[in-house]
């Protein structure tokens, strides 16, 4: 689970306060790839209700230039955790 409070333009505020956009998003998951290999489950949480529709729309975006859907959290909402067998000890999100 990724906390991604902001759209896109606003990434100089997302920044100055510790949170992500999901460009920011990208950057990390491009990282993490290069590290590890393979990109993780992700589900994003933590969003600016204003800016909602927004936030969605550009993580949508970002799953479709990186070949992997991004599950945006909403209310309701069930997550079970498994085993990464990719990652020994390393607990991954599914959403159910």
């Amino acid at each position: 689970m990724m906390e991604v409070t902001w759209p896109d333009r606003m990434e100089d505020f997302a920044l100055r306060s510790g949170h992500l956009t999901p460009g920011l998003l990208r950057l990390e998951m491009e990282e993490f790839r290069c590290v590890r290999g393979y990109l993780p489950e992700i589900t994003a949480i933590h969003m600016d209700r204003l800016n909602e529709d927004e936030i969605r729309r550009e993580l949508d975006e970002v799953g479709e230039a990186l070949g992997t859907e991004i599950v945006s959290a909403r209310e309701g909402l069930e997550i079970s955790l498994r085993k990464d067998n990719r990652a020994p000890g390393l607990r991954v999100a599914t959403i159910f």
